[in-house]
């Protein structure tokens, strides 16, 4: 069996039964030399064809790495400004949160102080009223005394002229009558005395308690106000939280603000 020069195999014929190459059943060394040479070509241009290849995919390999590294860069750059955006946005976002505060507490704090005054007003002039009323009532009851007692005084002027001229055995009487009457008089005059001073002290009564329930109303508001300015101010807080220190010592003086100024209005009341 020959040897193939072109595959190696081992075969018979005219020609390799592996890969139908020639065979010669002489080898001349010219011919040998020949297919040597053809050999060695055909390995260096499969050298060279594999080396451009190789060097092809390298470059290729080369220009994908680049392409990558720049959209790397491109989306970590695009990344970067979202991030910064986002940022920005959210700084101002927190900032017009803290003013929202600021004015929402400082609106209330002036309501406050408003309802507060509006208040005292009212109350000065309910106790007004009232100084007003009690004195005109004691003039007009005085008034009506003095009336009464000059009417008295007049029917019994004319009771004792009646009674002068009446015989000098009933003056004893008339004189006893009179001391009785008067004693009546003083009786009724104490009892008149004594129910306007009552009537005084009830309606002082009624002004202190209704000053005290408009006090208690005012504290109440207050309180709630107060409440309202925390509830905001630990909002504000929670949300600013997430945010960076700067953010959150912002948002913390701002509740703090409001606290003291609520804490104010509270003292001022």
């Amino acid at each position: 069996m020959a040897r193939c020069p072109n595959c190696g195999q081992r075969t018979t014929g005219d020609s390799c039964q592996w890969c139908n190459y020639p065979i010669l059943k002489r080898r001349p060394k010219r011919y040998l030399r020949a297919v040597e040479a053809r050999k060695a070509k055909q390995a260096r241009e499969l050298a060279q064809k594999q080396a451009k290849l190789a060097a092809q995919e390298e470059a290729k390999q080369k220009a994908e790495e680049t392409r990558k590294a720049r959209e790397a860069k491109d989306l970590a750059e695009k990344q970067a400004k979202l991030a910064a955006q986002e940022e920005a946005k959210q700084k101002a976002e927190d900032a017009r949160k803290a003013r929202e505060a600021r004015e929402l507490a400082e609106k209330q704090a002036k309501l406050a102080t408003q309802e507060e005054a509006k208040q005292k007003a009212e109350e000065t002039r309910k106790a007004r009223e009232s100084r007003e009323l009690a004195e005109r009532e004691a003039k007009e009851l005085a008034e009506k005394q003095a009336k009464l007692a000059a009417q008295e005084e007049a029917k019994q002027k004319a009771e004792e002229t009646r009674k002068a001229r009446e015989a000098k055995d009933l003056a004893e009487k008339q004189a006893k009558l009179a001391a009785q009457e008067e004693a009546k008089q003083k009786a009724e005059e104490t009892r008149k005395a004594r129910e306007a001073k009552d009537l005084a002290e009830k309606q002082a009564k009624l002004a202190a308690q209704e000053e005290a329930k408009q006090k208690a109303e005012d504290a109440r508001k207050a309180r709630e106000a107060k409440d309202l300015a925390e509830k905001q101010a630990k909002l504000a807080a929670q949300e600013e939280a997430k945010q960076k220190a700067e953010e959150a010592k912002k948002a913390r003086e701002t509740r703090e603000l409001a606290e003291r100024e609520a804490k104010l209005a509270a003292q001022e009341e």
